[in-house]
């Protein structure tokens, strides 16, 4: 899913790196603590819709990371 968003950043010119980041729980902080440590200059991320019960009432992982981004943020979906 990564290599879309890659090409298009990597063919204006900026480097990139990918991660892929597993967590059990509160993906998103596991999430939040990574770009505190990297401090990137933009975040990329997937956005995959999940569905059912929990995630009305709990909200999906973008959800939870959107107040919370604090640099420029691209979701792909």
């Amino acid at each position: 899913m990564a290599t879309p968003a890659t090409e298009l950043i990597r063919h204006h010119g900026h480097a990139v790196r990918v991660e892929a980041l597993a967590g059990q729980g509160d993906t998103a902080g596991v999430i939040l603590g990574r770009l505190e440590g990297l401090a990137p200059a933009l975040f990329v991320s997937g956005s995959f819709g999940g569905q059912g019960l929990l995630e009305w009432l709990f909200g999906g992982t973008t959800e939870h990371l959107l107040p919370a981004v604090q640099v420029p943020w691209l979701v792909q979906r």
